[in-house]
């Protein structure tokens, strides 16, 4: 990763979300301190209620896809 950061050009964009009960919580908070601390690339990280299922996947869908830049109607999975 700090290669890339390092790197000339364009970056990749990240977005990372984990539920409050997902088994690798932890892990992702890792991960999250290791891109705000070391890493410059456009980054947003959420964490919401949940676990690592496919409710949580689809009611998070609608966050990724904003963050991407599609236009979503964020209602549909709540």
């Amino acid at each position: 990763m700090r290669k890339l950061n390092a790197s000339e050009g364009g970056k990749p964009r990240f977005f990372q979300c984990c539920g409050h009960k997902d088994g690798l919580l932890e892990q992702n908070r890792r991960m999250r301190d290791v891109f705000e601390q070391e890493i410059s690339l456009q980054y947003q990280y959420k964490e919401s209620r949940g676990t690592h299922n496919w409710y949580y996947w689809n009611r998070s869908l609608a966050d990724v896809l904003e963050f991407f830049g599609f236009l979503v109607k964020t209602d549909i999975y709540n």
